[in-house]
């Protein structure tokens, strides 16, 4: 069950996320018009089955990370019929807290333990951050201006600069580390993130202006 294929450092994402993919793909055919709630079936399944399958090939990380990518078939007509509601200040307020809570609740206690239920509270933590993200980006898309084209045009790219950003973002850091002697963890930070931002900017850019964009990506 071992796969001669092994991802790349942060690529394992594209790897276990093209996976998942085709197995959506499957149930869509296999069940038609029940297809994504068969597939959503599944991933549970797999989800709640984590603790005791074995950690051979990507099996492991399919268990844990299909339910997410089932999740997110639904999250646009759930923004759809609830996007006044989703507005409102008060329901980002009480995110904001209940996520604060339940990191506190993670570092003091949870954290320290090797306990099975672990593993399903980081899922109820993870739906409540992806929640908050979503509320921020609710309230955000309300601006105007070029910080908020500028947001946009990154959301709608995201997936270029994580394909990107690796490679940018090693150089400079081994150049200030190795050859500038910059020992600052903010100060490096800051001048990876400014600098692997343009180079994915440039890059995502000039293969458009090629015409190689859908080929590269």
């Amino acid at each position: 069950m071992l796969s001669p294929l092994i991802p790349f450092s942060i690529y394992w994402f594209l790897y276990d996320y093209f996976v998942i993919f085709v197995l959506h793909f499957i149930f869509s055919k296999l069940f038609v018009k029940r297809g994504n709630g068969a597939f959503f079936a599944f991933s549970i399944v797999l989800f709640v089955l984590n603790p005791i399958l074995p950690n051979v090939w990507i099996l492991k990380n399919l268990s844990y990370y299909t339910i997410f990518y089932a999740l997110g078939m639904y999250v646009y007509s759930f923004v759809s019929r609830h996007i006044d509601l989703l507005h409102k200040s008060w329901i980002l307020a009480v995110n904001a807290l209940l996520f604060i809570l339940m990191c506190v609740i993670l570092i003091k206690f949870i954290q320290q333990t090797q306990a099975f239920w672990h593993l399903y509270f980081s899922l109820f933590m993870a739906l409540i951050g992806s929640f908050l993200f979503l509320l921020v980006a609710l309230n955000f898309s309300k601006s105007e201006g070029k910080l908020k084209a500028f947001v946009s045009y990154l959301g709608k790219n995201s997936m270029e600069v994580y394909v990107v950003h690796l490679l940018p973002l090693a150089a400079t850091r081994i150049l200030l580390i190795n050859h500038f002697h910059i020992m600052n963890l903010w100060l490096v930070a800051l001048i990876t993130t400014l600098i692997s931002m343009i180079v994915c900017i440039l890059v995502l850019e000039f293969s458009k202006k090629l015409h190689i964009k859908k080929w590269l990506f």
